[in-house]
């Protein structure tokens, strides 16, 4: 990874998509997911393949899961980024691969001396989002607790997600911190368990559906 996408989408707005069981709300509303993936500058992680459409970027930050949904994740053709682990393992994917940063921070401003992984994929796209000069940042799904909009982890994964939401939550507690003086995060889960540190504002979300968003 080098600085070739440091600030190329300066000042543009974007959507991560999580995998929160918040999303099943939205759908329900009416919103279209396909749609935003479509049509706004997305990073996506791990199974949000499965709202349709392929985001501009997709995140993966675990080799087991990568390597349980290999095919349908390729299959993506988009831009990845993987974590080291995964790409020396799979080195025909190196031009994918996100050098780790030993200082743990999300406050810097060029990638030459790697990236902080923050212990999961929602952490990496936030970092490089904003990297990229993302601004707002949208964060879609990112509640936190309960499980996923989704099936497919398993049973043992599923009994995990309490402790690593703890984890999650933890390491992106303080790279927001470090980062929203120069950038707007936004949530759009609301029950989000960030919704205390970052700004609930799921108007943007009208612009996908007939629907009142609230």
């Amino acid at each position: 990874m080098n600085n070739t996408l440091f600030n190329i989408h300066k000042d543009k707005r974007c959507f991560i998509l999580g995998g929160g069981e918040s999303i099943k709300e939205w759908t329900a509303k009416g919103i279209n997911f396909k749609k935003i993936i479509d049509n706004e500058i997305t990073f996506g992680m791990n199974k949000s393949y499965k709202l349709g459409g392929t985001s501009t970027y997709h995140v993966v930050f675990d080799l087991p899961y990568f390597e349980s949904d290999k095919d349908n994740l390729l299959a993506l053709n988009t831009h990845f980024f993987f974590t080291i682990t995964i790409t020396n393992k799979h080195p025909e994917l190196e031009q994918y691969s996100l050098k780790p940063s030993k200082v743990k921070t999300m406050a810097r401003n060029t990638t030459d001396n790697g990236i902080y992984y923050g212990r999961s994929s929602g952490y990496i796209a936030l970092n490089m989002a904003q990297l990229m000069g993302c601004n707002p940042i949208y964060m879609i799904g990112f509640d936190l607790e309960g499980g996923h909009f989704h099936e497919g982890y398993g049973e043992a994964a599923q009994k995990k997600l309490p402790r690593d939401h703890k984890v999650i939550e933890s390491e992106l507690r303080k790279g927001i911190a470090q980062i929203k003086h120069k950038v707007k995060i936004i949530s759009l889960s609301s029950i989000s368990k960030l919704n205390d540190i970052i700004e609930y504002d799921p108007t943007v979300l009208k612009e996908y559906t007939e629907v009142e968003v609230n």
